[in-house]
């Protein structure tokens, strides 16, 4: 492990090895590297997703996701703190007008003093959260 380097660019060799360009922070020499194995563990950081597109990998833009519904809704309110074992809950979009599976998920779920929570709802904004997105989260 090496601290205060930064990876800049990242190649393939014709041995399979990877070619990694490395500069010393802050702004100094460049080294380079070979190694065999390369993980790239960046988390949310764009110079992750540049380095692995420098492998040829396509990046899909990112998005929040796992999130509850706000819901203005005064009877919800008068129900916050209410959990219910399992419920059946579909997202439905406007702007959406094709059935998705993923979209109707089943589980336990909670109301909360501005809408839904729960793991049924976690999971279903994580896997609508590209389609809430497009939607304007309407």
């Amino acid at each position: 492990m090496q601290t205060k380097k930064n990876v800049t660019a990242v190649s393939v060799s014709s041995g399979g090895k990877f070619l990694l360009e490395i500069k010393q922070l802050p702004a100094g020499s460049t080294e380079h590297v070979e190694v065999d194995y390369l993980l790239i563990a960046s988390g949310s950081n764009r110079q992750g997703y540049e380095l692995a597109s420098q492998l040829g990998h396509s990046i899909v833009e990112p998005m929040p996701s796992l999130f509850t519904f706000k819901i203005e809704d005064l009877r919800l309110r008068e129900l916050s703190g209410v959990t219910f074992p399992k419920v059946k809950v579909r997202l439905k979009l406007d702007s959406l007008q094709k059935n998705i599976p993923q979209l109707t998920q089943v589980g336990p779920m909670l109301v909360t003093h501005w809408g839904l929570s729960g793991p049924a709802i976690l999971r279903l904004s994580a896997w609508g959260a590209r389609f809430l997105f497009s939607s304007g989260y309407k």
